[in-house]
């Protein structure tokens, strides 16, 4: 795609992606069950808020160190979100 708007479209998504799981809830049919899904589904969304806004910097800041260390920032925040989602399940 060609768009000047294209490239910011994937951290976009990170961001929406990371505030439904910030705001969803589950069913309070076993709380404890509710509350582990809850604390993983917040651990995740705490890691993926950087990431979107790590890329979405580098996008938008001057060619310079500091949007080398943006650069830098995303990819590490998606590797983190990949390793605890190796360690996830759901509780059902």
């Amino acid at each position: 795609m060609r768009a000047r708007w294209a490239k910011y479209a994937f951290p976009a998504m990170r961001a929406l992606g990371a505030a439904i799981l910030l705001t969803h809830e589950h069913s309070p049919i076993d709380a404890k069950e509710a509350l582990l899904a809850e604390m993983s589904h917040t651990l995740i969304a705490l890691v993926a808020i950087p990431a979107a806004w790590g890329r979405w910097l580098e996008l938008r800041l001057p060619k310079g160190r500091l949007a080398v260390v943006f650069g830098y920032l995303s990819p590490l925040c998606l590797t983190v979100v990949g390793l605890i989602l190796l360690n996830y399940r759901e509780f059902s």
